[in-house]
């Protein structure tokens, strides 16, 4: 077991390593990240996990300096990285509104662009919506800020109306796009009162509309159908019962008829019977 009480060196270059936090420690010659078990023993992290994980705990507080810096950093090391150039697209624009009160929806698309051009995996169509759901997402999380910021410009906006409709274009829950789109494009005007977007909100709220009249028309249609099959089942019903209910009297009228022929039969044997002696 490693001495607690000497000084902790870093493993790859030897160097002094500053107080552990959370585990991990960092040297302060080589600025490598290592693990630091209980043993008190010095391990080196993975220096693309360790980006990641710095750079999604950046996201998770809303620290988009320092988490686009990490996906950045992952991005010019390992070009590959389709999942960091995607959270680089989306980092960037927060940082970018924050930091020149400007929505970089260009730089952003080119990022994602970037994400889809490198992915090798056999998901691509599924990694595809995946990313334009976090774009529209994002999208919506953009435009929040942008009005708390006094940034909802008309150039701003129409930045944020691409991400939307790249997130209409190739995403999962289109009716969340056509919601996002209708609620941007709707609420923003200028300070003349002017609403430049407002043709792309009647666009979408028909788009909108159409879908729920169609829906409410194939489910009145279904439920038509429903009841149409109803009345054509019910004379069946009841003309089963009178169907059965007509071959009984006629077998009990034969049975009359077959008895009456009997009696006939039986006195007209005793009369010849009868008249023969």
């Amino acid at each position: 077991m490693a001495d607690s009480s000497a000084p902790l060196t870093c493993p790859k270059c030897g160097g002094a390593l500053g107080a552990p936090a959370e585990g991990k420690a960092t040297c302060e010659y080589c600025g490598a990240t290592v693990d630091v078990g209980r043993s008190g023993d010095a391990k080196p992290v993975d220096a693309k996990e360790d980006l990641y994980e710095r750079g999604r705990e950046a996201l998770a507080r809303g620290d988009y300096a320092a988490a686009y810096e990490s996906f950045d950093s992952i991005t010019d090391e390992y070009p590959d990285e389709y999942e960091a150039w995607l959270e680089k697209g989306v980092a960037g624009a927060f940082r970018e509104l924050r930091e020149s009160g400007r929505v970089g929806a260009d730089e952003t698309l080119l990022r994602v662009e970037k994400a889809l051009e490198v992915y090798r995996g056999d998901r691509r169509k599924e990694f595809e919506r995946e990313a334009a759901d976090r774009v529209g997402e994002a999208a919506l999380e953009l435009y929040d800020e942008a009005v708390q910021r006094g940034a909802a410009t008309e150039a701003n906006v129409k930045g944020l109306l691409d991400l939307l409709f790249f997130w209409e274009t190739s995403g999962s829950d289109k009716e969340a796009a056509w919601d996002g789109i209708v609620r941007v494009a709707e609420q923003t005007a200028t300070p003349e009162g002017t609403r430049p977007f407002a043709a792309v909100a009647e666009k979408y709220k028909k788009i909108i509309r159409a879908k729920a009249e169609a829906e409410a028309k194939a489910a009145a249609e279904a439920k038509a159908a429903a009841e149409a099959g109803d009345l054509t089942e019910a004379p069946e019903k009841v003309a089963a019962p009178r169907a059965r209910s007509g071959r009984t009297a006629a077998i009990i009228i034969a049975i009359v008829v077959v008895v009456v022929i009997l009696l006939f039969t039986c006195c007209a044997f005793f009369y010849i019977i009868g008249s023969t002696t």
